[in-house]
């Protein structure tokens, strides 16, 4: 069962931010509804650090040589495992290089200890994870979605589910026809929905700045404020080169954990990352 997104009258306030109804609902549990809304249409010809333009859309897609391509990942890959963002790939238990490999019993000891060095004290109010359902949905559920939605997903090992190129609204969020999402759904050794990620990227820094600041919004206003918050969510900061750009809200319970990150990265561009976990 899939939580449909009903669009409420825009907030009188700039950017125009809708939030949708909230609740823990989602695939494999009673609809309560989704628990963000999406960007509106990004501001026309603002270049980017990339140096792209945009028109009016989320993404920036431009061809890089293979030699900048690869000088980038190798960049990336080291930007990530320095102190300052290894949160950045730890938050899902593991470096993302790495986690196809794990078997299920080492996946879930990975989690559960991010988990133990991450949750809080206090139960959250909600669980938000998209459609989804934290600690319900199977991948049963998690495939007869991707089925009804038309999404592709592949397993990428036991229980992990990748899903790439996610339109907006398989998620319950509005159409936006131009910004796509790739998926992970994870789930522990009970079939059990422990781990929702999705991770965009190419997005101009306008774009990604307005949609990171209304995924706050709505979690904020879901969960109360961050636990950890680092850098802001706007256009001048995410135009800066990788880690200087880096902008983070991390909410922390003892039962739920969530993520929202922005980077300039060496080769896409900005990119947009949201976490959802199980600390159960």
């Amino acid at each position: 069962m899939v939580t449909k997104y009903t669009a409420p009258e825009p907030r009188d306030q700039p950017g125009g931010v809708l939030q949708a109804p909230g609740g823990d609902g989602g695939v494999g549990a009673k609809p309560q509804g989704s628990h963000l809304s999406t960007a509106q249409a990004c501001n026309a010809g603002i270049p980017s650090a990339a140096g792209y333009r945009s028109t009016g859309r989320c993404t920036n897609k431009g061809v890089a040589t293979w030699v900048g391509a690869l000088a980038g990942v190798i960049a990336a890959v080291g930007l990530l495992h320095t102190p300052l963002l290894r949160p950045f790939v730890m938050g899902s238990g593991g470096c993302p290089m790495g986690g196809r490999k794990l078997s299920t019993v080492q996946a879930e000891v990975a989690r559960k200890g991010a988990i133990r060095e991450e949750r809080g004290s206090d139960r959250a109010p909600q669980r938000p994870a998209l459609v989804f359902a934290l600690d319900a949905t199977s991948m049963q559920d998690a495939r007869t979605w991707a089925s009804d939605h038309h999404v592709h997903c592949e397993r990428a090992r036991d229980a992990l589910l990748h899903c790439p190129h996610v339109p907006s609204e398989a998620l319950g969020l509005p159409p936006s026809p131009d910004t796509t999402a790739d998926l992970s759904l994870e789930f522990d050794l009970h079939d059990r929905l422990v781990n929702v990620t999705t991770f965009r990227t190419h997005l101009h820094a306008d774009c990604a700045a307005r949609t990171a600041s209304e995924i706050e919004s709505s979690l904020t206003g879901r969960l109360g404020p961050p636990a950890k918050a680092g850098g802001a969510f706007d256009p001048e900061r995410l135009s800066r080169p990788a880690a200087y750009s880096v902008a983070t809200r991390r909410y922390r319970f003892a039962d739920y954990l969530a993520d929202v990150t922005a980077m300039n990265m060496p080769t896409t561009g900005v990119a947009l990352r949201e976490q959802y976990m199980s600390a159960m």
